[in-house]
């Protein structure tokens, strides 16, 4: 998701703002060692060069970590090349900021000390505001400074190696160590420390309560929307074919929206339709959806289907005998109940099935084992073997027989 961001800081525009920071602090700062008014010189006199590579750089820096921080990882910059401070009031900001930063390196020396640890905690919070909102202090207001620390949570630590060390990096650079690579390698390291710091930011989204373009939540609500548009679109053609009184029209637009995606069109389709208040076409659906279960071996979410559809009708029936006492099996203990009367009504729903034996003797053992109804499991274990003694010379129903006896 983010490896495209890292040639990002190779990009044209970037590489103009590299080299063009990187001639300038090389010349300037050779001038500027050759003595001290030959530098006071520098500073002063150079200072609007010194504002126009500094602000270009940091002007795309800015666009990279906002970029970044939105979520915009595979989208254009806007007004990429744009990266002139003389046109922007953010530029000026980023100035000062520079500028700060150069002025506590001068005062701290070339060796660094515990002096700079305050400095370091503070400047990412005092950047975050300028490159977010043009306010460099915003951050640092004790109850902002508290959410950003704390929504950045145990990667603050990274938020200041990023930003207080690339800026600590260029500017020690400039003022103590300003050889071609030190300058070249703190250029680089300022956007790609830009850079990663909005992909922090991003990446705390959620504890930041940070503002996106894009993010998969957005995707993800964007695609439901579109979804939630579809169906209604498809529930007003159903709608259209109940008054006309096509119900046939209606239950195959229903299947042919579900045969798109079965899986996940289903469960989604048989929500509407509650919700759509036909008992026929909510039952209809969920004969054919509860068969689509029963194929892919999703047996208990088709019982827990079958369930809901006899609550609400209680001559609720998949259309075979064997589908039934598949889902009875996949029924739970508190169940047993429901089983007893689905069973009972098996021969009067399929009276043309060789398994109403089998149901007589399912429904027997729930009877006796689940139930404690011992009067109905024997009497149907004596139905079995007087009306259907071909099953009651069977293996299964001999073994039960004795172990009841045995018991």
């Amino acid at each position: 998701m983010y490896r495209q961001t890292l040639t990002w800081p190779f990009r044209p525009t970037p590489l103009i703002a590299v080299t063009a920071f990187v001639l300038v602090a090389f010349a300037f700062t050779a001038f500027a060692s050759l003595n001290f008014w030959v530098g006071v010189l520098v500073v002063a006199m150079g200072s609007a060069v010194w504002y126009a590579v500094l602000g270009g750089l940091s002007l795309y820096a800015r666009k990279m970590l906002t970029q970044a921080a939105q979520g915009l990882f595979d989208e254009r910059m806007d007004s990429e090349t744009e990266i002139n401070p003389f046109g922007s009031g953010s530029g000026l900001l980023m100035g000062i900021a520079h500028l700060a930063a150069f002025v506590i390196f001068y005062y701290s020396g070339p060796e660094p000390g515990p002096v700079l640890l305050l400095p370091a905690l503070l400047f990412p919070l005092f950047w975050t505001g300028i490159v977010l909102d043009d306010a460099p202090f915003r951050y640092l207001q004790p109850a902002m400074a508290a959410r950003l620390v704390g929504g950045l949570g145990i990667y603050f630590p990274v938020a200041v190696l990023l930003i207080s060390g690339s800026f600590g990096w260029m500017h020690y650079a400039l003022q103590y160590a300003s050889d071609f690579l030190n300058l070249l390698g703190s250029a680089f390291a300022f956007l790609f420390a830009n850079l990663f710091y909005g992909i922090l930011l991003y990446h705390r989204r959620h504890e930041l309560d940070l503002q996106t373009m894009k993010s998969p939540e957005q995707t993800l609500a964007a695609e439901i929307e579109a979804e939630q548009k579809r169906i209604d679109r498809i529930f007003h053609d159903i709608h259209t074919h109940m008054n006309a009184g096509s119900y046939a029209d209606a239950i195959r637009l229903v299947e042919a929206t579900v045969a798109e995606d079965p899986v996940n069109q289903d469960p989604l389709m048989h929500e509407r339709l509650k919700d759509y208040q036909n008992e026929r076409l909510l039952l209809e659906h969920a004969v054919r959806y509860l068969g689509r279960l029963m194929s892919r071996g999703e047996n208990r979410k088709a019982w827990a289907l079958m369930k809901e559809c006899v609550d609400r009708d209680e001559r609720f029936r998949p259309p075979g005998g064997e589908t039934l006492l598949k889902l009875t099996k996949s029924a739970a203990r508190e169940d047993a109940g429901i089983v007893n009367a689905l069973l009972a009504d098996f021969a009067n729903a399929y009276p043309d099935s060789p398994l109403i034996p089998d149901a007589h003797f399912r429904r027997a053992r729930v009877c006796l084992e689940l139930l404690r109804d011992t009067a109905t499991g024997t009497e149907l274990l004596k139905r079995i073997a007087r009306d259907y003694p071909a099953f009651a010379a069977s293996e299964p129903f001999q073994r039960y027989q004795a172990r009841l006896k045995s018991a």
